[in-house]
């Protein structure tokens, strides 16, 4: 194919279809017509000679080949941003928006240090904060919607650019008196009790479970929730167990509250990771906001 026959526009037209799933959808983000975008897409299917996409039921679902051109097609799209976007980038002078997936266990243990850092080296640079949904990763970080992820991904493609945070220990919170309280703690012992799971975007509950079903366990469910703020108060009125990670425990005051007891679970070490695509590695702003995430970790 003669590339000089590919218009870059219509590259972009087909990323922003395929992220939409909508014509119409990816005209509103890139502010165009729907008559516009399927005039992009017309002549896109005639160079490829490929329809792309087809309607079924209602919306629209990408041929084979289209979903073949995906990934490549954004990577060299992120690439290209990289190269024409500004080289030159002052962080305590220029004004910029930097967009961050977090876990909410990354989410308690960075964000205070790192927005006080930012406040005093970089005051017009400005974060933009997002649940971090594992499944949801590779999308986000191949359309540049995200500049990076940050937390417990224990599966990451290897395809992106990674460093270790720090790590974490799981510990198990119950109440002061409780029977698990009076010997050592066993997975058994924790697995039989009444569990408190919290079901986050971080998958902790998840990574708990898997490890216990390899060792045959499975966890006697009570309750389950999607917001940590409530467990101290269940479970300190009630027989119920729950996990939490220690640092996030100590940062949100559970160690020291006195009417919880919170013992070590004899499970392996988690690593929170700094995760992004590597078309940015070498660009200058996300490296600087790279380093500082890393420095806003370091006392830990």
């Amino acid at each position: 194919m003669n590339l000089a026959g590919v218009e870059l526009k219509l590259l972009v037209v087909f990323d922003a279809v395929m992220s939409e799933g909508s014509v119409t959808r990816a005209g509103t983000r890139l502010g165009m017509t729907q008559p516009a975008v399927s005039n992009a897409l017309g002549r896109l299917r005639h160079l490829l000679k490929d329809q792309l996409f087809v309607r079924a039921q209602g919306s629209i679902r990408p041929t084979p080949r289209a979903l073949e051109l995906t990934g490549p097609v954004r990577q060299a799209l992120r690439q290209i941003e990289a190269v024409l976007d500004p080289s030159d980038f002052d962080p305590a002078r220029d004004a910029r928006v930097f967009k961050l997936a977090m876990s909410d266990h990354a989410a308690v243990i960075i964000l205070p240090q790192l927005v006080k850092r930012l406040e005093t080296i970089a005051p017009d640079v400005a974060l933009q904060v997002r649940p971090k949904l594992d499944r949801c990763l590779p999308d986000l970080l191949d359309g540049h919607e995200i500049d990076c992820a940050v937390g417990v991904i224990p599966d990451a493609p290897v395809r992106f650019s990674r460093i270790v945070l720090f790590d974490d220990v799981y510990m198990c919170a119950m109440r002061r008196g409780h029977p698990l309280t009076r010997g050592k703690l066993t997975l058994a012992g924790f697995a039989a009790a009444k569990n408190l799971a919290v079901r986050s975007a971080d998958r902790s509950a998840n990574l708990i479970d898997h490890v216990l079903e390899s060792r045959g366990l499975q966890r006697r469910m009570a309750l389950t929730v999607d917001q940590f703020c409530v467990v101290p108060a269940i479970i300190a009125n009630t027989d119920l167990v729950a996990t939490v990670l220690r640092r996030k425990a100590a940062q949100l005051g559970v160690l020291e509250n006195p009417d919880l007891v919170v013992l070590p679970l004899p499970l392996p070490p988690v690593e929170a990771i700094l995760l992004w695509h590597p078309a940015v590695t070498h660009h200058k702003a996300h490296r600087w906001m790279r380093e500082v995430l890393v420095d806003s970790c370091r006392a830990l």
